[in-house]
């Protein structure tokens, strides 16, 4: 036996049943959605969220917002999604094989 729920989803998102102005508009509005505004009020103006030190910080750093905010579905085209992406792509560096690894910031000797 199949449950209601699962299989009426399934029936509205296959059968195109989601395609309607009202779900356009909600989808239109997603950066607004509480979790997705908290993490873009909260970036800084260069794109990141944390000093370079802390861009792969478990949950915390840049690139875990990054990766929350695909995650979220966050509108692409909004210039601070944008700004983001390129952050984190700058924070790569080419190997020789031509794939990329993690930038290394110096560390501080105090």
């Amino acid at each position: 036996m199949t449950s209601a729920v699962p299989e009426r989803t399934l029936r509205w998102l296959l059968l195109g049943e989601a395609d309607t102005p009202g779900t356009q508009a909600l989808w239109a509005q997603r950066n607004e959605y509480e979790p997705v505004r908290r993490i873009l009020e909260a970036q800084q103006p260069d794109g990141s969220w944390a000093p370079p030190a802390r861009d792969y910080q478990k949950y915390g750093g840049s690139l875990w917002q990054v990766h929350f905010l695909g995650e979220l579905m966050a509108e692409g085209t909004d210039e601070r999604v944008r700004l983001a992406a390129d952050y984190a792509f700058s924070r790569q560096l080419p190997t020789a094989r031509g794939a990329a690894t993690a930038a290394r910031t110096p560390r501080s000797r105090a």
